[in-house]
């Protein structure tokens, strides 16, 4: 059975990857605004820190004009599937994610120790619900005395996604949704 590797790949990498502030990929043809529901699935990482960044991702998306599914609702699902944040999704699995919580595109996300100078690492992957093909990608250092701490690095990962999404696509991405 063919396996949606992009999340457990990504996943992987947020561990140990290139220590730049911000690095973005865009999945070829992909536009955020085509999506008018994210579901967001608990983060990996240590329990606390993995719960307030996916906390934040979700609030983020849901002020940007998201309708969301939050990590404590598609957490039971996930559960039900017997999965753990990092798992391997099988495409039948992903369609059972989108029946369930009707979320037409899914965040997953990591929290790993930064290799150098302390601090974390922070992950996030959108990838289309139907097709588990990848939308985004985004990495960002988190040093351990950023000003903001978590939330802030969250913000200014979210602003380096809209940013690159902007630059790929003919229309805005996210601003799209935003009520004039």
């Amino acid at each position: 059975m063919q396996k949606v590797m992009a999340a457990v790949v990504f996943l992987g990498l947020a561990a140990g990857c290139r220590s730049s502030p911000r690095d973005v990929k865009v999945g070829e043809g992909a536009d955020l605004g085509r999506y008018r529901r994210i579901g967001v699935l608990p983060f990996q990482g240590p329990k606390v820190e993995a719960r307030e960044a996916a906390r934040f991702v979700e609030e983020l998306l849901r002020r940007e004009g998201y309708a969301t599914v939050a990590p404590e609702q598609m957490g039971p699902v996930f559960d039900s599937l017997r999965l753990q944040p990092g798992d391997e999704l099988s495409l039948t699995n992903l369609m059972t994610l989108r029946e369930q919580t009707r979320a037409e595109a899914l965040v997953f996300g990591s929290l790993a120790p930064a290799k150098k100078r302390g601090g974390s690492r922070l992950a996030v992957l959108i990838i289309d619900g139907q097709s588990g093909e990848l939308v985004v990608r985004g990495e960002r250092d988190v040093p351990p005395k950023e000003k903001g701490g978590l939330q802030g690095a969250v913000e200014a990962l979210l602003d380096s996604i809209r940013e690159a999404m902007a630059k790929t696509s003919k229309e805005p991405s996210i601003e799209s949704l935003e009520e004039p």
